[in-house]
């Protein structure tokens, strides 16, 4: 089930008022979503289309049958959030308005770094195995793991876990199986991203290890990447120049507790190497930011409880903080209301719930949830 988890919502007044902040219950969905649902007990072969996108599909229909699965991350989310606000449309008189910034503001607690560990390294094993199932040849994890451009591939990689923060709010911890790095720039944190930019520059990044992997083998790499989500948030604010000109009355932030995943499996075909043998990297793949790849178009989300409790977890001292605050911008509203200068200081409504896990419920539909991504994007290969 997806548990009743309240809304977080605020109306602007016609003229100035105070106490009208609101925090209604909602069940399901966001109010207004349309997305279709998917079933996890349902078949893959006739969900498929409708969940997931393949990008270059007549290449990856003519890859060879022998793959080699050169990296697998798994990023879970630890926290998310969203936040809205009332704003004034250009040229509306501030004088009687009160703004109000509401937030709300999940974090995953009960669960640890090494049972995220050991479900990482299920989820990718699980992964593998049902390209095996599909009928290709893998290359033995540990052949690859013997030959010495996996290891440098992964030596010069990012070493795990680090979170990654989104600009949506999310906040992730990054796993690989033991003895992988992260080798996507998309998925290392900044510092990281910045490090393997200039070991690429040197000829020592993990991309040119990997093309040296690739040429070695013959066969098509595949990068297995798997988003696990507990919690999604979404703010009432528009976007873009026309959300300054028009303004807001409204500030909303609709969330719910869910588990979900997402992801994408690159590949990256030996067809697309270029190779120079007199070079002292003789080997690389220019164009593997475009390389054929299968996406989830939408969330693989359960309705199975996971977890045992959602409590308030903000502390007296941010309470107090914040009751202090409101006291103090409501002052300034009426100050600035009473001399027509303004809106003063906007109040504040935040809200900050953890969700406590049951690891073994939260382990068992994640890893369903893993192998239906994983069954439809063996679908959505041929």
């Amino acid at each position: 089930m997806t548990s009743t988890i309240p809304h977080h919502a605020y109306r602007q007044p016609l003229r100035l008022r105070h106490g009208a902040l609101a925090f209604a219950a909602v069940l399901g969905a966001c109010a207004g979503q349309s997305t279709p649902s998917f079933d996890p007990d349902g078949s893959a072969q006739a969900q498929a289309a409708q969940f997931m996108e393949v990008k270059k599909k007549g290449d990856i229909a003519k890859l060879d049958k022998k793959l080699a699965v050169t990296s697998c991350n798994v990023l879970f989310g630890t926290e998310t959030g969203a936040s809205a606000s009332t704003r004034p449309g250009l040229g509306e008189d501030r004088s009687s308005r009160g703004e109000v910034n509401v937030s709300t503001l999940y974090i995953m607690q009960g669960i640890d770094n090494a049972q995220l560990q050991a479900l990482t390294s299920s989820l990718c094993d699980a992964a593998t195995t049902r390209l095996a199932d599909a009928g290709y040849a893998l290359v033995p994890q540990a052949e690859l793991a013997a030959r010495a451009e996996f290891q440098k591939m992964h030596a010069s990689g990012q070493a795990v876990p680090f979170t990654m923060k989104q600009k949506n709010g999310s906040t992730y911890t990054v796993f690989t199986p033991a003895g992988q790095s992260v080798v996507d720039p998309m998925f290392m944190s900044k510092t990281g991203a910045i490090g393997n930019l200039f070991k690429s520059m040197a000829g020592g990044g993990p991309a040119m290890a990997e093309a040296a992997l690739i040429d070695g083998l013959q066969t098509t790499a595949v990068h297995i990447n798997i988003l696990v989500d507990f919690a999604s948030a979404r703010s009432s604010d528009k976007k873009g120049f026309m959300a300054g000109v028009v303004g807001s009355d409204t500030a909303k932030v609709e969330s719910k507790v869910a588990l979900a995943v997402t992801g994408f499996v690159s590949f990256y075909p030996v067809s697309e190497l270029q190779c120079f043998k007199s070079l002292a990297t003789p080997c690389s793949m220019p164009n593997a930011y475009d390389s054929p790849r299968i996406v989830t178009k939408l969330p693989l989300e359960s309705g199975a409880p996971f977890y045992s409790s959602i409590d308030d977890i903000e502390s007296k001292g941010e309470k107090a903080g914040e009751l202090a605050y409101n006291v103090f911008a409501g002052l300034t509203q009426l100050a600035a209301s009473a001399a027509g200068s303004g809106s003063g200081a906007g109040m504040v409504s935040s809200h900050k719930l953890g969700v406590k896990v049951d690891y073994p419920a939260y382990q068992a539909t994640a890893s369903k949830l893993s192998d239906r991504f994983m069954e439809m994007t063996v679908v959505s290969m041929k």
